[in-house]
């Protein structure tokens, strides 16, 4: 799995970026080179206050999809891969008060991958997204996580 934390700044969020990238488009990227071997920039929208994102694959079809989650909108924008680091517009997914950090894993064991949104501070909790395996996901079920997860 490889992540992007939108809090951390500098040359590592970039390398990290373009590994990203590289692991979307199915290209090597050689350390300090990324820039030079993508297409122009395509923004897609997720969401307001786009914070943290994780690659998976979703739905099952071998092509790289991204989660976001939304700061500001309590959301996880979920954007399925078209193949060749292009992706379909993004389907909003309720997450919790104030994500600000995702992650992707197999949860429940199921042999699909599920989203694990962490909340702001101040709800002491995490919200648990299962994955259906077809790059849908179920509705948010919040677990607490204690005193100020991070």
């Amino acid at each position: 799995m490889l992540e992007l934390v939108g809090e951390r700044s500098g040359r590592s969020i970039l390398i990290r970026l373009c590994l990203v990238l590289a692991w979307v488009a199915g290209a090597n990227a050689a350390h300090g080179q990324c820039a030079a071997s993508f297409s122009p920039t395509v923004n897609y929208g997720t969401g307001n206050g786009a914070n943290s994102v994780a690659a998976g694959d979703f739905d099952s079809d071998t092509r790289a999809d991204l989660a976001v989650v939304n700061y500001s909108a309590g959301t996880v924008s979920v954007l399925l891969g078209n193949g060749a680091g292009t992706f379909l517009p993004a389907v909003q997914y309720g997450a919790g008060s104030s994500p600000y950090f995702v992650a992707v894993g197999d949860l429940n064991s199921d042999n699909r991958l599920d989203l694990v949104a962490v909340n702001d501070m101040a709800s002491n909790n995490v919200s648990v997204l299962l994955g259906n395996g077809n790059g849908t996901f179920g509705a948010a079920t919040a677990f607490n996580a204690g005193d100020r997860p991070h």
